[in-house]
């Protein structure tokens, strides 16, 4: 891999995550403060119209595996597609454009505004693509600049006194920008080399796969617009409101976001374990703290968005769970298909969808035949909007869970479970003193939830540099690199 190891770009990746979670908590604390909460539902119907209308954007999962084998031509192949899918996927969005403002009860001009995140959202997501198979580093740099993007957007219009549903989109594609202006600077060698028609096929053909798997995506991201429809976007609000705090937790996955790049450009198997074992460590070190301390703050947390939020602690309790056994299955999911080398050695589709590419990619259907048949019954059955997000959560975390039980049954060649469970053992012991703390203090304003974060910190590094021998070298690494440098 180019640039830096796996450890250093996750942890770079990692904290680019918690600059977005400060970045995003700043953002969200301005749009819920300036919109009631019907208007925040409609913002994450807007952002779940969004995801329909950036569908394929699933193609450039081949762009980065055939980049990190040296096809220079598959940032511009991959580029060439995304021009064509940006006419498919703005076009049909401007045709549904009024009924979409009708069913769902969101401004047709806040609709309108989004049309032209299409374009952007395709281009960044192929040369994101692209960049992150070669120089992992650089990839998560340019998140930063999406989100420095976006955070000062928003202030500019906050000092106008502006904030409203608009601005605030505004305010995100401003974001969308500024990363593809980095992105394509660092690619711009890439821009030299001609697509290949070969190419192109061979994305398109591969694609395939993704396309079986997509009506699993499809339906699963029903759930924000199907809850809106039958029950309002209160509820929305009250079942998406947690997505900052819960994210955080699923942040710690980009620990091992190095770890597909780094399997894909080296076949030895000693190097494919020990990248596999220092992955989950890595996600376990933060996600583990992470939850812990989500599970005793949760009603504070939301609290400092809006006091009518703090209702929602169990909500985002569970939505915690998920993130975290989310974060976990990613890694092993990774893993699987950083093993597999049946696309790359040119074996037939035939060949290619009996590989682990294919097997993780439909676990996407294990969750929604469990998640999904159980979120019907709670719209059916609930229209209390508080309840039914807290249940809806937990329909999605039964699928989560089904998914984290195959991939351990699939990895169980790979991964030494009963050292994993000793790890996380370590991780909980230095978790919950740290977190007791956190919830003493029983923060409700931004400075005392900064003190209480900055304590528990403290407290589990500690607990954890006096358990872990494994922490200890990385700590005792790190300081030599920053004495160094």
């Amino acid at each position: 891999m180019k640039g830096l190891g796996l450890k250093t770009s996750g942890l770079l990746f990692y904290a680019e995550r918690i600059y977005s979670t400060v970045v995003g908590f700043l953002f969200i604390l301005l749009v819920t403060r300036n919109l009631s909460p019907e208007e925040f539902g409609a913002w994450s119907v807007l952002s779940s119209i969004l995801t329909y209308a950036c569908l394929a954007t699933f193609t450039n999962y081949w762009v980065t595996r055939l980049r990190a084998r040296g096809v220079v031509e598959a940032t511009t192949s991959g580029l060439v597609l995304s021009l064509i899918f940006t006419l498919v996927g703005a076009g049909a969005l401007l045709v549904l454009m009024d009924r979409i403002a009708i069913e769902f009860s969101v401004p047709a001009s806040s609709l309108f505004i989004i049309l032209f995140y299409v374009p952007v959202i395709y281009l960044n997501s192929t040369i994101y693509a692209s960049l992150y198979a070669v120089n992992p580093s650089r990839a998560a740099i340019s998140e930063f600049l999406f989100e420095t993007g976006k955070i000062v957007v928003a202030g500019a219009f906050w000092l106008a006194g502006r904030i409203t549903l608009n601005t605030a989109l505004l305010a995100v594609l401003g974001g969308h920008i500024s990363q593809f202006v980095y992105l394509f600077v660092s690619m711009r060698r890439d821009f030299s080399v001609r697509p290949r028609k070969e190419v192109v096929g061979k994305i398109l053909s591969f694609s395939v796969f993704n396309v079986l798997t997509q009506p699993a995506s499809l339906i699963a991201s029903l759930d924000v617009p199907l809850i809106s429809y039958v029950i309002g976007n209160l509820a929305v609000a009250y079942y998406t409101v947690v997505n900052t705090f819960s994210n955080l937790v699923a942040y710690s996955y980009v620990l091992a976001r190095g770890l597909l790049p780094t399997m894909l450009q080296t076949d030895e198997k000693h190097v494919h374990l020990r990248s596999i074992e220092e992955s989950l460590r890595l996600v376990l070190l933060l996600g583990v703290p992470s939850l812990v301390g989500v599970l005793f703050l949760a009603p504070n947390l939301l609290y400092l968005f809006r006091p009518e939020y703090a209702v929602a602690g169990d909500v985002l309790r569970l939505a915690s769970f998920s993130a975290l056994i989310g974060s976990i299955s990613g890694a092993l999911g990774d893993a699987l298909q950083g093993i597999e080398r049946a696309d790359i050695e040119g074996k037939p589709l035939r060949e290619v969808a009996r590989s682990r590419i294919f097997k993780v990619f439909m676990l996407g259907y294990l969750r929604l035949a469990v998640g999904f048949p159980i979120l019907i019954g709670v719209v059916t059955a609930i229209r209390d909007p508080l309840r039914a997000a807290l249940f809806a959560r937990g329909a999605w975390l039964m699928g989560d869970i089904a998914v984290l039980i195959v991939l351990a049954i699939w990895t169980r060649k790979l991964v030494d479970y009963r050292k994993m469970g000793a790890i996380v053992l370590k991780y909980l012991v230095g978790s919950l003193p740290a977190a007791t703390v956190a919830w003493l203090i029983n923060p409700l304003k931004i400075r005392e939830a900064l003190l209480a974060v900055t304590l528990a910190g403290a407290i589990y590094f500690a607990i954890v540099y006096l358990l872990d021998s494994w922490f200890r070298r990385h700590f005792a690494m790190l300081l030599s690199r920053l004495k160094k440098g």
